[in-house]
């Protein structure tokens, strides 16, 4: 599949501020069924300074800082990528692996999965300890299956509406509320898969829907380390396994990590922020 993205960001500012280094996470990662074709980046006013570099999780950032006063930033990303489909089954999950185990990744790979299975236990309720509990026992502690019932079960029991605030919210309070944006969702199911040793992050990016001509967003998912099968992509949202319609920008420990545009300004200026993605597929 060819798909051709356009994303447009701007900023407008009631006065004249100085922007601080701004941080973008908006070039596709590295996929085996991803290939970008073309890829620009317009910045608008033009920064002073300009550099690719690469964060703490590997991914592409653009890193721009700016000498002068300006009362807004315009951000356009036009690219177009290749996707091939895949079957995101077709790996051999390690067959000695399971969840009864204490240890899923043994001990040689814990300090590198450190930031990727850390948990607040209070973000765990007594109410979402019993269905992870359930769930373990209907698998039979086998982690693929275990994460399908999981991402089942999330898709079923939670609307998924979409929040046009930047922040998400708690798993907890997610939970309770049975329902919650693409964000809210995954981050949610993350702290589930972290709960019983699974380690997990979350991704930002594109997903593609083909009935979908205009109101397109930046969207959010998550991937889970299964031994045997790496990082393998899940959308609790729309309740399936990550295909080729899903393009990523950037992964993190925690959703603050990748949001597409990380930076801030001085002066007391307010700000106010519009955001437009147009995607539609190429013959």
């Amino acid at each position: 599949m060819r798909l051709q993205i356009r994303h447009v960001t701007s900023y407008q500012y009631s006065k004249s501020v100085f922007l601080e280094p701004h941080y973008l996470h908006l070039h596709p990662l590295q996929r085996p069924y991803l290939f970008v074709e073309s890829y620009a980046l317009t910045i608008d006013p033009s920064p002073s300074g300009q550099s690719r570099i690469l964060d703490i999780f590997d991914n592409p950032t653009e890193q721009l800082w700016f000498n002068e006063l300006e009362n807004r930033l315009d951000i356009i990303v036009d690219m177009v990528v290749n996707t091939s489909t895949f079957n995101p089954f077709g790996f051999l999950q390690h067959p000695s692996t399971d969840l009864s185990q204490e240890v899923i990744y043994g001990s040689e790979h814990g300090n590198q999965l450190k930031p990727f299975l850390e948990l607040d236990r209070e973000t765990i309720t007594r109410e979402m300890a019993t269905l992870v509990a359930r769930l373990k026992k209907a698998a039979n502690n086998d982690i693929l299956q275990f994460v399908t019932l999981l991402l089942e079960d999330i898709y079923n029991g939670w609307d998924h509406h979409v929040r046009l605030h930047a922040d998400v919210w708690t798993p907890e309070f997610c939970y309770v509320q049975k329902k919650g944006s693409c964000r809210d969702l995954a981050w949610m199911m993350i702290n589930m898969l972290r709960f019983v040793g699974l380690a997990s992050r979350f991704v930002s990016g594109y997903s593609f829907n083909p009935e979908l001509e205009e109101g397109h967003e930046l969207h959010a998912w998550l991937e889970v380390l299964i031994p045997g099968g790496g990082w393998i992509g899940v959308d609790p949202g729309l309740g399936l396994f990550v295909t080729d319609h899903f393009v990523p920008l950037a992964v993190g420990s925690e959703p603050q990590y990748t949001m597409p545009v990380i930076g801030s300004f001085r002066g007391s200026a307010s700000s106010e922020l519009t955001s437009n993605v147009e995607m539609k597929e190429l013959g």
